[in-house]
């Protein structure tokens, strides 16, 4: 079953990041945009943004050990 994330628990789980960030991430394409429940909430599908997570992680190791 799929599941929608609020605002709060997505900003959790990339590391207690603001509003602001998150937006950017959104805005620039790094993150999956939300999806609209009511006039004043939105959520992230859990599975699409797992995989974004993973993938932003995946990237960030992949980039420390091109660095070392």
């Amino acid at each position: 079953m799929k599941r929608l994330l609020p605002r709060a628990v997505i900003r959790n789980r990339l590391g207690d990041i603001s509003n602001t960030t998150l937006w950017r991430m959104c805005r620039k394409g790094q993150f999956p945009k939300p999806v609209r429940i009511s006039d004043n909430r939105v959520g992230w599908d859990e599975e699409t943004s797992d995989a974004a997570i993973a993938a932003l992680i995946a990237a960030a190791k992949a980039a420390e050990s091109q660095a070392a």
